[in-house]
């Protein structure tokens, strides 16, 4: 596939972000994270492994997302007159309603701007199940600053990159080589097997978490998203815009059986 070879993840280092990377490194992607931890610590987060072998190949770059001046300079294309990499924003954290509107919202706000001001071909955002909607209560309370700050995000790469944005709407995100957020997830994925994800999905409680989504599904996603970032061919065939966690699953599984044929 035509397009840049490089993808930008900010909020690499953490549980979604390591997912993100290793996917595009197994996609034969050249991969850059910016976070304030810089390198995972090894056998830690996406690893499937002891020694995360995968990580030795990630441009590990310790910056503030806020701070532009500190990583700006990881969007410039390669080689002169070259594509920019693609981005995406893994951001996201808990805590106060003020806290979790900046982490979950501005800070990929500030991301995508400056993005957008370095020709970046596409920028990516992993948003929540329900991101763009007001959540039902008690998250109404308890979490109105977390999705306020996705719809916020959303809402700002939606305008910056009318044509070429992938916003996710995972549910609760597992997997399978981190068994303490499989048995989490395991009562939504039950739950989604037994009256499959549309019904399991009208429940009150599981509204905003079913169906579950595999982190490395959304990994596959991305690392899609960046290959064909900068292509022009009316024939695209890419789902720009917005997938919901079951678009996730099944946009990936497709692309997996389409590699391995």
């Amino acid at each position: 596939m035509a397009g840049p070879r490089a993808l930008v993840v900010l909020g690499g280092s953490g549980f979604v972000g390591t997912h993100v990377c290793r996917g595009a490194i197994e996609a034969g992607l050249r991969v850059t994270s910016i976070s304030r931890r810089g390198r995972i610590i090894k056998g830690a987060g996406g690893g499937g492994d002891s020694s995360n072998a995968w990580a030795d190949r990630v441009a590990w770059v310790q910056a503030d997302v806020a701070d532009a001046d500190g990583w700006r300079h990881v969007l410039k294309p390669e080689e002169p007159g070259g594509l920019a990499p693609a981005v995406v924003s893994c951001i996201g954290a808990l805590g106060s309603q003020t806290f979790m509107r900046y982490a979950c919202g501005e800070l990929t706000v500030l991301a995508a701007n400056t993005a957008a001001a370095a020709n970046v071909p596409a920028f990516g955002f992993v948003s929540a199940l329900r991101g763009g909607e007001s959540p039902d209560f008690p998250l109404s309370i308890i979490a109105q600053g977390y999705f306020a700050g996705k719809a916020m995000a959303e809402a700002e790469v939606t305008r910056l990159f009318p044509q070429r944005h992938l916003i996710l709407r995972p549910g609760v995100v597992y997997a399978a080589d981190a068994p303490g957020r499989r048995l989490a997830a395991a009562p939504i994925l039950l739950a989604a097997a037994a009256l499959g994800p549309g019904l399991a999905g009208k429940i009150p409680l599981l509204r905003h978490s079913c169906p579950a989504t595999d982190a490395a599904d959304i990994g596959m996603c991305v690392a899609m998203m960046a290959m064909q970032g900068g292509t022009k061919d009316d024939g695209d065939q890419f789902p720009w815009g917005t997938l919901t966690s079951q678009e996730i699953g099944e946009w990936a599984a497709r692309w997996r059986k389409e590699g391995a044929q």
